[in-house]
């Protein structure tokens, strides 16, 4: 029996630390958690630049899975860095490696979203992707009435043992270098051509060496301290043209840039200007509704190898040949061994705690285990349950209702800000030097106030912006934040191409779309000229992180609220079970005398019950036992009358009922004999009673 008990002792045991070792291994790694099943390839959900470098790997940002990718040009893995470990959210926006192979991450690190930035950082990782330690933070003191947005900074650029890089902030550029080997950060300020924002993007070599490009559409470049203009273009929503972005120099200290109207990228060399990447290539990548530019991302190079980003496809050209990575790219061995060993340990886990639940419960304490244990084990989960269901219907309801709120919100913002502005102003904004007008400003002052004027807590508008409605194109006009405030094509407005057709047939919408960041609500109304033609649409948009965040404190407190019902269950269920067990034992108590004779002995429960029908029950059977019990003591003493005792002693019987016709015993007696004279004579003389009564 001992070695039966055993066993089951032995596989809970064995089941319990197999649990607890599948637990920590899904805890450390927990992000593979989230993979597909077997996962061999992996796709780029919101890749946000691609870069080649000059140790021959492509970097690929990926803010989808936050992650950085090193991989090689035929698609292969080497390592990855899991970004989101920083905090709760990170956003990377650039990076860069030395001669030494080592890699620099810009990133924004924040509470919640991208645009609740906490700091700016800059961390350095070893050539395998290790880290090593963090060269540089900003940080800032954000609120969701001050949030930090659309941070505008240069390509960071990495040569001679100096990395180097800016940031954009209002009217003001910040330059930055840090040598390696010192282990020195120094910082500058450049404020030449700033005001108003007009810088749109720069790149740094060192403080008297850099290039940038202004909102208008000219490049300058700064050799030894003195500025030279090395391009003027321009694009109109008439004829086209140039929007240059994302300024890089090449190794022979060239000027390239991607051009946001055609989605080409240029290359300025000396006074020509010529294509680095052949246009015949990014045919058929554009998004279907989207203008040429608008897909093109990032992208970066080492001598004649490109790599970049256009709409949802990674890109890469050598100089001869273009491939996209749509299939995805190859994860490296031992990741896919890895994912593999967690989600199985994730199975495996949960079947071990089955497992050990079965051993324990049924197999080792089954006899020990109380009723209040029992119930407790299967009533608290269907409740939490069953809790958790009418909590997602009532959540689901409550959710629908918030939104509708927010269509009503939006719908009126976006009304009254349409007659807030002139239509005919906006008419008159045809091309990129309009930037430096006086109509331009008043626009985009007007989309500050509009935002600056809504003081509701719950949802503040995030951004107002203007789109032009020309020849079936919607251009992006002007914007209320500064840093992503200019004029450039954003769609084609084509039949069945989604909601801003809507906007041209004069019919406003409202929306809310999940983003890689998050939430985002906005609507649209039509704006109209002084004739009553459409010309464009008025845009207000919020950012859902107030929404976001309640739904945050809402998860937190039900789970509290969870707890507390079980608590509250326990407690019920611990007083009902309690009454039960009480009344129980009292037929236990009852049980026990009545085996041990005390036939007198009752239940003293009265209620209508399956206990008070148990105890009706038992005193039933009781009274019948000891009714029976007098009958039978009855029956023996008559017995006993005609058979004594001391002659079923003699035969070696103590139950009347096992004697047997023939039972006999031979034994040496003696007999006394005892003889009354003339008794028979005299007998017959008397009667049956006088005999009686003589004997």
């Amino acid at each position: 029996m001992g070695k039966k008990r055993k066993k089951p002792v032995a596989a809970f045991v064995l089941c319990v630390v197999i649990f607890i070792g599948c637990v920590l291994l899904c805890f450390l790694r927990r992000d593979l958690l989230r993979r597909p099943v077997f996962q061999e390839t992996m796709p780029l959900d919101a890749a946000f630049s691609a870069k080649y470098e000059k140790d021959g790997n492509i970097y690929i940002i990926d803010n989808g899975t936050f992650r950085l990718i090193c991989m090689d040009p035929q698609g292969r893995i080497n390592y990855t860095i899991n970004i989101n470990k920083w905090k709760e959210y990170v956003r990377i926006y650039d990076s860069v490696i030395d001669e030494n192979g080592n890699l620099y991450i810009y990133g924004m690190e924040a509470a919640y979203d991208a645009y609740m930035t906490t700091r700016d950082i800059i961390r350095q990782y070893d050539k395998n992707g290790r880290y090593i330690k963090d060269i540089f933070t900003i940080g800032y003191n954000n609120s969701l009435d001050n949030p930090r947005s659309f941070p505008q900074f240069g390509s960071m650029n990495c040569e001679d043992g100096m990395l180097t890089f800016s940031r954009v902030v209002r009217d003001r550029v910040y330059l930055y270098q840090y040598h390696i080997i010192q282990d020195r950060m120094e910082t500058s300020i450049f404020a030449e051509g700033v005001s108003d924002f007009s810088v749109a993007q720069l790149a740094l070599r060192d403080f008297s060496n850099f290039i940038y490009t202004t909102r208008d559409g000219d490049v300058y470049e700064v050799k030894e301290g003195r500025s030279f203009l090395r391009g003027s273009f321009d694009f109109s929503q008439d004829e086209g043209g140039i929007i240059p972005w994302y300024l890089s120099y090449d190794s022979a200290g060239n000027i390239v840039f991607f051009d946001m109207a055609s989605a080409l990228i240029y290359r300025i060399r000396g006074d020509t200007l010529e294509e680095a990447v052949p246009r015949n290539f990014f045919d058929g990548l554009t998004p279907q509704g989207e203008m040429p530019g608008v897909g093109l991302a990032k992208f970066g190079f080492f001598n004649q190898h490109f790599a970049g980003v256009y709409g949802e496809k990674v890109w890469y050209y050598n100089g001869s040949n273009f491939r996209t990575y749509e299939e995805g790219i190859t994860l490296p061995a031992r990741e896919r061994y890895e994912i593999i060993i967690v989600q199985c340990s994730f199975v495996l886990g949960i079947i071990c705690f089955l497992l050990a639940l079965y051993f324990l419960f049924i197999r080792i304490l089954d006899r020990y285990i109380s009723l209040f244990i029992k119930q407790t084990i299967f009533i608290i989960p269907i409740t939490i349950a069953a809790f958790f269901v009418f909590y997602s219907i009532m959540f689901k309801f409550m959710e629908e209702q918030v939104y509708r709120e927010i269509y009503n919100k939006l719908n009126i913002a976006s009304t009254i800000a349409v007659k807030l502005i002139d239509g005919d102003e906006v008419d008159s904004l045809r091309s990129i030097k309009d930037f430096k007008t006086g109509t331009y400003r008043k626009l985009t002052r007007i989309l500050k106030e509009i935002c600056g004027n809504n003081q509701d807590e719950w949802n503040k508008i995030y951004y107002a912006a203007i789109y032009k409605i020309a020849d079936n194109r919607l251009f992006w006009l002007a914007q209320s934040n500064d840093e992503v405030n200019m004029f450039r094509p954003y769609a084609y407005i084509e039949e069945g191409t989604g909601e801003y057709e809507l906007v041209a047939k004069g019919k406003p919408f409202v929306s809310i779309v999940p983003y890689v960041y998050g939430l985002w609500a906005y609507s649209n109304a039509p704006l109209r000229n002084g004739a009553g033609k459409i010309i464009g649409t008025v845009e207000i948009g919020m950012d859902m992180i107030s929404y976001e965040i309640s739904v945050a404190r809402q998860q937190q407190e039900l789970v509290v609220i969870a707890i507390g019902i079980c608590i509250v269950i326990v407690l019920v269920l611990s007083i009902i079970v309690s009454i039960i067990i009480k009344h129980l034992s009292n037929i236990v108590k009852v049980l026990s005398e009545i085996g041990k004779g005390k036939y007198d002995s009752r239940v003293n429960y009265r209620a209508r019950d399956e206990i008070g029908n148990l105890s009706d029950g038992l005193n039933f059977m009781t009274a019948e036992l000891q009714n029976q019990f007098r009958k039978i003591s009855s029956l023996n003493e008559s017995t006993i009358r005609f058979v004594p005792l001391q002659f079923m002693k003699q035969l070696g019987v103590t139950d009347i009922t096992k004697m047997k016709l023939g039972d006999h015993v031979q034994r040496n007696l003696t007999v006394l004999f005892f003889d009354i004279r003339s008794f028979s004579i005299n007998s017959e003389m008397m009667s049956a009673k006088e005999n009686f009564v003589f004997i």
